[in-house]
């Protein structure tokens, strides 16, 4: 039971989750994201929803069946998922009775790039891998919250800054009005700029727009109570009160904007900092 979102972007693929296992009476935490590739030739990243024991089983299986590759096309990958993906019901699933084959069910979203091929966005349907044909879609519980709140939010131009924040406000609604969605949120990009094509966001990073989502909300709330017929003759919503609203909400967009160029700042060097490295290990192997 979970919540995960992608994003196809012009610069690159954004996918986010919540962190919560729900098994019954219990829930824990634990990774619904994961790295399957990530080299000079290729790169694909995974956001499960799902029966969690199989869900993760099949990522691994996925891992494994990518280290054979060595500079495919995103077709190519698509269709080794799918084979993998069927071999993986045919030894696990299939053989269980039919009553108990739907608790044991999974989705993925999957984010590809490839050196020929650029940036693809899939999602699977039991065996098969569908390419999505917008630029974003969501799999889980929580999908019917986060569907809707990116259909209000997402735009056809969106780049990796504007769907990170997207991403991390979606999830926070799904999290907030699904019980079975919650934990932290975590968040994978991939982007073509060596060495390492796929990169973790910062936590402090993701709680910063989740709470800017949170700001963002208070405000909007004022602002429909200030726009209400009723409320317009209350002597205590004048044109002052106004002003302070927005006021308000200029401030915390620049606070926001501030914090994140500092976030991207400090990704940045980090990527510097591994590029040297790489360097130094290229120039002088062990």
């Amino acid at each position: 039971m979970t919540v995960a979102i992608g994003f196809r972007c012009d610069d690159g693929i954004v996918l986010s989750t919540d962190t919560q296992y729900t098994m019954g009476p219990a829930k824990t935490d634990g990774p619904k994201l994961f790295i399957c590739a990530d080299n000079g030739n290729f790169a694909t990243a995974i956001a499960g929803a799902g029966r969690v024991s199989f869900m993760k089983r099949a990522v691994e299986k996925i891992e494994h069946a990518l280290k054979n590759l060595s500079s495919p096309t995103c077709q190519e990958i698509r269709l080794k998922v799918e084979d993998t993906l069927l071999q993986f019901f045919r030894d696990h699933i299939y053989p269980m009775p039919p009553s108990k084959q739907q608790g044991a069910d999974f989705e993925l979203i999957l984010g590809v790039w490839t050196y020929q091929d650029g940036f693809h966005l899939y999602k699977t349907e039991e065996t098969t891998v569908h390419h999505v044909g917008g630029n974003y879609c969501s799999i889980g519980w929580g999908f019917y919250v986060t569907d809707y709140a990116l259909r209000l939010m997402t735009s056809w131009d969106q780049n990796i800054e504007s769907a990170k924040l997207v991403a991390a406000m979606c999830v926070k609604a799904a999290k907030d009005h699904v019980n079975y969605c919650g934990g932290d949120t975590r968040m994978l990009v991939v982007h073509n700029t060596p060495p390492s094509r796929i990169e973790r966001i910062l936590p402090n990073e993701i709680r910063s727009a989740e709470d800017y989502a949170a700001d963002l909300t208070e405000t909007l709330r004022l602002i429909i109570s200030i726009l209400d017929i009723e409320a317009k003759s209350d002597a205590t919503i004048d044109s002052e009160y106004v002003d302070a609203v927005m006021n308000n909400l200029k401030e915390r967009i620049v606070e926001f904007r501030e914090k994140q160029q500092k976030f991207r700042e400090t990704a940045s060097r980090r990527r510097e900092r591994m590029k040297r490295k790489l360097s130094r290990d290229l120039a002088n192997p062990s």
